[in-house]
């Protein structure tokens, strides 16, 4: 006696759920091979199957019943007189009746040969099914080489069927496989979300330089100071999101198509059109608050990245600087513009001495944080 592992039922039943059908090919005879199935949840016990509707009436044609029925018993037998059958009425393929049987929802098929085993694998992939198989025994060699991923036992494992398998289950559980399914839906899953952290943060950093070239707006930060929010913030969030816990839904998805990748169209745009762009509309909102607030309206930024000012004294953030003509402390009031124009309030008598420290601000220089800009692009009157 080889009874089920107690976790094999409970795992059938979570594949089922995330959308993995379980095909049962077995070397038993049918009733024993219905047993098992029914016994670990490959085919339910409520479920009538085709032997069980042609056992109850013998006069009922087994093609027929099998075409209606969702939960087939397919004797290995069978999968001959569907070659036959395919080719007597001349079928677009040999295995067009297998392929017909393998997408039923529920069906298992005892007493197959190694070749047939080898069939059946070669059906499901035909008709666009992602193939797992698994196996012990050298029988199943064939079968585990054709699949998509062939997963062969550890202790009861052949070394035949363990050099023609793709993975080795340790422990000879098929629970370890559904564990495997939903640990990988979890590294892809955390895989998209660095992604997206990464592609959403990037064109935060995209649009201010854009703004700087297309509407010559004061860049908020320089280049450097860039690069390090680049390296020291960015990186390391990304990479705990791959450190991420399973969502509660990933074994209730369906499985992920083939043509679905890593980076798709739709990630890229939420990443860069939906979520980017929230997060620039968030950072311009702060950019523009704190410049108004400092003295710079919002109208007057645009284009002033390459308009040319009167450079005040270094280091003169001074708010107490008394205006000459209003004998009134004057936050804006330029005490070098007033030098150079001779103590004059009046620029225009002066306009050489006031032109002589007219100056460009460049807005990636750190330096040139040392002088208070309000001061800097005061006009000559």
């Amino acid at each position: 006696m080889d009874p089920p592992k107690p976790r094999i039922p409970y795992a059938i039943l979570e594949c089922r759920s995330a959308g993995i059908k379980v095909i049962m090919v077995a070397g038993d005879q049918p009733p024993t091979a219905a047993a098992i199935a029914k016994e670990v949840n490959i085919i339910s016990r409520e479920l009538i199957t085709n032997e069980d509707l042609i056992k109850a009436n013998p006069d009922l044609n087994w093609f027929t019943v099998s075409e209606k029925s969702d939960s087939l018993i397919v004797h290995g037998d069978r999968i001959l007189e569907f070659f036959e059958k395919s080719f007597v009425e001349n079928r677009e393929s040999p295995d067009f009746y297998l392929r017909q049987q393998v997408k039923k929802p529920y069906c298992i098929f005892p007493s197959t040969t190694p070749a047939q085993k080898l069939q059946i694998v070669d059906a499901c992939q035909k008709s666009g099914q992602i193939v797992a198989a698994t196996g012990d025994g050298v029988n199943n060699s064939p079968a585990i080489k054709k699949a998509d991923i062939g997963v062969s036992m550890n202790l009861s494992g052949s070394d035949v069927t363990k050099d023609a398998a793709d993975m080795i289950l340790l422990d000879d559980d098929f629970d370890s496989i559904v564990l495997g399914v939903e640990e990988g839906r979890k590294i892809f899953d955390n895989l998209k979300k660095s992604v997206v952290y990464l592609l959403t943060s990037n064109m935060t950093e995209i649009v201010p330089f854009l703004a700087f070239i297309i509407l010559l707006l004061p860049l908020p930060l320089s280049s450097i100071y860039m690069l390090v929010l680049q390296v020291g913030t960015d990186i390391w969030p990304a990479i705990s999101l791959a450190y991420e816990e399973a969502e509660l839904d990933v074994m209730t998805r369906k499985p992920r198509k083939k043509t679905d990748h890593l980076c798709s169209l739709k990630l890229v745009t939420i990443a860069y059109f939906q979520m980017g762009q929230l997060e620039s509309a968030a950072g311009f909102l702060g950019y523009y608050t704190m410049l108004n607030y400092f003295g710079f309206p919002v109208t007057e930024l645009f284009r002033l990245a390459n308009t040319s000012g009167q450079k005040p004294k270094k280091d003169d953030f001074k708010n107490d600087n008394i205006n000459p003509k209003t004998n009134k402390p004057d936050p804006y009031f330029n005490s070098a513009l007033y030098e150079a124009a001779g103590n004059q309030y009046d620029c225009r008598i002066n306009k050489n001495g006031a032109k002589s420290i007219q100056n460009d601000i460049n807005w990636q220089l750190v330096t040139d944080g040392n002088y208070d800009l309000r001061k800097f692009f005061l006009k000559l009157q």
